[in-house]
């Protein structure tokens, strides 16, 4: 957690304004909606089934990738200037294109520092409720909430590493299209 700083600000990038941000995340937030409906359809077919099988966790995990999704992109689109990108009108659009870039990266990151307590919080009540539920309150319903409290608070608390590894071939990538600007812009000079 303490690189989060230094790779949300280093280096630092421009796009020429908010707007372009906005048109770019608005795909995302599309596919997030989707996921949220499908994931609610799931859920309705396998509760109204009583099937709490396979349908029943992918329409779960569809639902909190819905709902999560929307979150990380509306405090990026909110905040680009916390992680390291800056609005500048003389940006040009290859700046701006590697902004958009840093901004969709550094998202998560930016996010996990909120979502990681929250699940460890998830996950320290879901392994009580399986205590409680093996010492000898025996219900299925206990047994379900308790296995998925603690597996969804596991999913967050692994969420960190997966940020840092999108930000790591985020920034990658972003250096190799930043280099490929640069040579394409020394070549034309030199002519």
């Amino acid at each position: 957690m303490t690189l989060f700083p230094t790779l949300m600000k280093q280096p630092a990038y421009r796009i020429a304004s908010i707007r372009h941000l906005q048109i770019a995340v608005s795909p995302l937030l599309l596919l997030f909606l989707a996921q949220l409906g499908f994931g609610l359809f799931y859920l309705y077919t396998a509760m109204s089934q009583n099937d709490y099988g396979s349908s029943f966790w992918e329409g779960l995990a569809l639902l909190l990738c819905g709902v999560g999704g929307p979150f990380i992109a509306l405090k990026a689109v909110l905040n680009p200037n916390h992680l390291g990108v800056n609005v500048d009108k003389r940006a040009t659009p290859a700046e701006t294109f590697l902004g958009i870039g840093a901004v969709v990266t550094r998202a998560p990151m930016y996010c996990a520092r909120s979502i990681f307590p929250l699940a460890m919080i998830l996950a320290n009540v879901g392994a009580m409720l399986f205590l409680l539920n093996a010492l000898g309150i025996d219900s299925i319903k206990l047994g379900m909430a308790s296995s998925g409290m603690f597996g969804g608070g596991l999913v967050g608390i692994c969420f960190p590493l997966f940020a840092y590894g999108l930000a790591f071939q985020g920034l990658f990538s972003i250096e190799l299209i930043q280099a490929v600007f640069d040579i394409r812009r020394n070549t034309q000079a030199a002519r």
